[in-house]
């Protein structure tokens, strides 16, 4: 057989690492911040590390046991939000129930002491007293004119003054 491939094993003596190419370089090491599952530990994590023994039952009561652990800060932020809404709507009817009492000292004896009643009659005496103005404003202009008619027409500066004052007294 040396007679057959002696040229050729002579000549060259590895021909076929020459057409294997090279071992590819080893992989870049991960630099992620997380790994596979498979590779974390439990205790790496904190996590639940179930007993075989136990029953699914009693797995799960032990997760919640250990997961509900520490809301208790979390219950004291609830509880001082929720205690600082009800002071704020405390105060808040409180405010209001003055401006009604206030309103109520306003009105006539005998109007009712609930909100509606209150908010009505406060209506009704609003017109009235409007009605009252403009009547006021119209006998005052009535006098006036009746004043003018007296004098002639001709007014000093001591009635024009008067008159002035009396109308701002009216519009008060």
């Amino acid at each position: 057989m040396d007679l057959f491939f002696h040229e050729e094993v002579q000549s060259d003596i590895f021909w076929c690492d020459q057409l294997v190419e090279p071992p590819p370089p080893p992989p870049a090491a991960n630099r992620s911040a997380f790994s596979p599952y498979t590779n974390r530990l439990p205790s790496q994590d904190g996590g639940f590390m179930p007993n075989p023994g136990n029953n699914m039952n009693k797995r799960v009561m032990e997760f919640l046991r250990r997961s509900w652990a520490e809301p208790s800060q979390i219950q004291e932020f609830d509880r001082e939000r929720g205690f600082r809404h009800m002071l704020s709507e405390r105060m808040r009817r409180e405010k209001q129930k003055r401006s009604y009492s206030a309103l109520l000292a306003e009105l006539p004896h005998g109007t009712q002491n609930d909100k509606n009643s209150i908010v009505q009659t406060a209506r009704m005496r609003i017109k009235e007293l409007v009605k009252y103005k403009q009547e006021l404003e119209r006998q005052n202009g009535e006098l006036k004119s009746g004043l003018n008619e007296k004098s002639g027409g001709d007014k000093s500066w001591r009635d024009q003054d008067q008159s002035q004052d009396c109308e701002s007294d009216v519009r008060d």
